[in-house]
């Protein structure tokens, strides 16, 4: 067994025990916890106690990277390697990353067979959201995030679609509730400002075909989501 391998398998009392900068942190943080233990709450004044408090977690949290730094580089390396092989990373609910470009994911998507009809099977609808550069004011105390919306598709099918007819929720006003895009260059994106969750529909004409398609998708919000 190597020395590498020992040291993953050395116990957490081990780990503290052993007389490097680590031990001597936790030494550090013990004896400052014992010292706020045994000093009477009277003779604490203020100054004392405000740099106690600022200095526990930043030791608390540098234990904690140096006691699990093993498994802290495993899982970075982990997100690293997935990052970079294209495959979306998401850690809780609150931070995620995918390197895919719009190209790569709707490659993903099927094409229709040559002289075949469009179905939905080979189109979908993609979002995303954010904070705007001007955060407007409606004086209506809600937060607006700005949203984007594009057709992703092949692009053998982008190049067949004539155009998009976006429909909003009845809660836009009526001159933003039904919004026409030709802008195929840029997959007939549409920008918008919302405030909360809703269903967007899509209607998709095509060049080659009196038939249209009906597409929806809800739309959900976060305030740093990826450009598109």
């Amino acid at each position: 067994m190597d020395d590498e391998q020992k040291n993953l398998r050395r116990s957490l009392p081990e780990r503290i025990a052993h007389p490097n900068a680590l031990g001597l942190l936790v030494y550090f943080i013990f004896t400052t916890v014992i010292l706020l233990l045994l000093i009477p709450p009277s003779r604490v004044t203020d100054p004392v106690a405000k740099i106690f408090a600022s200095l526990v977690w930043p030791c608390l949290i540098l234990a904690g990277c140096l006691l699990f730094r093993e498994q802290a580089k495993s899982l970075l390396t982990n997100i690293s390697e997935r990052i970079q092989s294209g495959d979306s990373v998401k850690i809780l609910n609150w931070l995620s990353f995918d390197a895919r470009t719009v190209e790569e994911k709707a490659a993903r998507i099927p094409k229709p067979s040559e002289g075949d009809v469009v179905t939905l099977a080979n189109v979908a609808l993609l979002h995303t959201s954010f904070l705007p550069k001007i955060t407007p004011s409606f004086n209506d105390g809600m937060t607006y995030l700005q949203i984007e919306i594009i057709v992703i598709a092949p692009k053998s099918v982008i190049d067949r679609v004539a155009s998009v007819t976006y429909r909003f929720e009845d809660s836009y006003p009526p001159k933003h509730r039904e919004q026409v895009r030709i802008n195929r260059d840029e997959r007939f994106k549409i920008k918008e400002l919302a405030n909360g969750t809703s269903v967007v529909r899509a209607e998709i004409k095509f060049l080659d075909s009196q038939r249209s398609l009906h597409l929806n998708r809800f739309i959900d919000l976060r305030p740093d989501g990826p450009r598109i």
